[in-house]
C-alpha cells in the first residue's frame, strides 16, 4: 500500500506544469485546489509511512523546457548537476514543494 501511495504521489508530480497539477491523472484539468491536495497527501505520507520522509528526496523528471530551469537542486536523470542544457530535469519533491509554496501562497501568478 505504501508503494502505491508514492507512485501517485510522484506519477502526479510528473503532471505539473506551470505550477499547476491534474486534478485526475486521466485527463484531468490542473487546477489550484488539486496543488493542495496533493500537498496534503505528502504530509499524510511522510507522517503515516514506514520511512515516508524519503519520498521528499525522490527526484521527478520533467521531459519538457519549463521556466523553473534554475532550482537550485536542478539535476539531470542520472543525479548529474545540469544547467540548462539537459534534456531531462529532475527535482527533488521537497525542491518541488518549496516551488509551489512561493507561487500558491505568497501570490505568484502561475
Amino acid at each position: 500500500m505504501d508503494d502505491e501511495a508514492r507512485f501517485i504521489i510522484l506519477g502526479f508530480a510528473q503532471c505539473l506544469r506551470h505550477g499547476l497539477i491534474p486534478n485526475l491523472l486521466d485527463n484531468g484539468v490542473r487546477t489550484r485546489d488539486a496543488v493542495w491536495w496533493w500537498l496534503s497527501s505528502i504530509k499524510q505520507y511522510v507522517e503515516q509511512a514506514p520511512q515516508g520522509a524519503k519520498i521528499l528526496k525522490d527526484k521527478v523528471s520533467q521531459l519538457q523546457t519549463t521556466h523553473w530551469r534554475r532550482l537550485p537542486q536542478l539535476t539531470n536523470e542520472n543525479d548529474a548537476f545540469c544547467r540548462d542544457s539537459c534534456p531531462t530535469q529532475a527535482w527533488s519533491i521537497v525542491s518541488i514543494m518549496e516551488m509551489l509554496y512561493d507561487l500558491h501562497s505568497l501570490g505568484g501568478d502561475v
